[in-house]
């Protein structure tokens, strides 16, 4: 008798233990959520972005039988720009993938110089004209907070760039006949690094605000024009720096 009890007694504890661990259980599902890093604008498509950089340039000429290069202290243009991407998670929440396509364009005046044309000496204004293109890839560290995600990149790019000059008549603006260099091009590889904030916005996108570095080959060629006729080789490196805004649309589900 005294072992039947101990038995009855043994089971009845038994099995409120395990009735109190399964609605433990079901709680624990009920109230679980995924961390914030596991949203869909860690998959998100980037439709579209904008951006504007502020370039410091570093320019060389190398002529023909010298040694050494001339330094050429030129201005530092702006460059205005698109883009479109698509981000990509992985297991790890904390972090993502990105690669995006840019287009830009910009124009700065370089300078000022007396040149003769077939009217005589004239003074007249060099421009350079900038039109870009490239493939980026970053890595985002995320950290999470509320309804806001920052996050630090780095990753690496390939770029394409047509660079050209044009002369103007200072007193008028006008191009000066035989002054403009054709575009060029250049392909380059990047180095990217950067930091920013992601919002969500009402609906079903968000809104992202990065801050970004960029250091690449803007122009290689060789430069022949009414202030080179015999021809020098041109070479000059960009220090980028850019504020990009991007909105952001989640992929659909099935």
């Amino acid at each position: 008798m005294k072992r039947l009890s101990f038995f009855l007694i043994t089971a009845s504890f038994v099995g409120i233990s395990a009735a109190q661990m399964s609605d433990t259980d079901n709680e624990d599902r009920q109230t679980y959520k995924a961390p914030a890093t596991l949203t869909a604008f860690s998959d998100a498509y980037v439709l579209p972005g904008g951006y504007i950089s502020h370039n410091f340039r570093e320019g060389y000429r190398k002529f023909d039988g010298v040694d050494g290069y001339l330094h050429v202290e030129n201005t530092n243009p702006f460059i205005f720009g698109l883009s479109v991407g698509k981000r990509v998670s992985i297991d790890n929440p904390r972090l993502r993938f990105q690669a995006l396509l840019e287009f830009g364009w910009g124009s700065v005046k370089d300078g000022e110089y007396e040149i003769g044309t077939n009217l005589g000496p004239v003074w007249a204004s060099l421009h350079s004209i900038y039109w870009t293109g490239g493939l980026l890839a970053d890595a985002h560290l995320l950290f999470p907070l509320d309804n806001r995600t920052y996050f630090v990149s780095a990753g690496l790019g390939a770029h394409l760039t047509y660079f050209g000059t044009a002369l103007k008549i200072l007193a008028t603006g006008e191009d000066i006949e035989g002054g403009s260099d054709v575009l060029r091009g250049a392909l380059s590889p990047s180095v990217n690094l950067g930091c920013g904030i992601e919002y969500r916005l009402n609906g079903r996108g968000a809104a992202c605000i990065s801050y970004n570095m960029r250091f690449w080959q803007s122009a290689s060629y060789r430069e022949a024009s009414l202030m080179f006729p015999m021809g020098v080789n041109y070479t000059e490196f960009f220090f980028s720096q850019s504020i990009q805004l991007q909105f952001l649309l989640p992929p659909r589900r099935s």
